[in-house]
């Protein structure tokens, strides 16, 4: 193995977001992590899926707030 290639192995992380001044923290977060640096990388479908979860959430609150 070339010594400049990372090595990625998969696990699951805590995610923490601050969207609308409220605090989410997000739990087994799936990602691609280096175990040198301990840097990760999100693929664009989990993003994606943690947008929209967070959005619909948002969404359902402030509906409710209305009520």
């Amino acid at each position: 193995m070339n010594e400049n290639q990372e090595t990625l192995v998969e696990t699951n992380v805590r995610y923490n977001i601050e969207f609308k001044g409220k605090h989410i923290v997000i739990e087994n977060l799936p990602v691609h992590m280096n175990e040198e640096s301990e840097e990760y990388y999100v693929s664009s479908t989990v993003i994606e899926y943690l947008i929209n979860v967070v959005l619909e959430q948002f969404t359902e609150a402030s509906e409710a707030e209305e009520e």
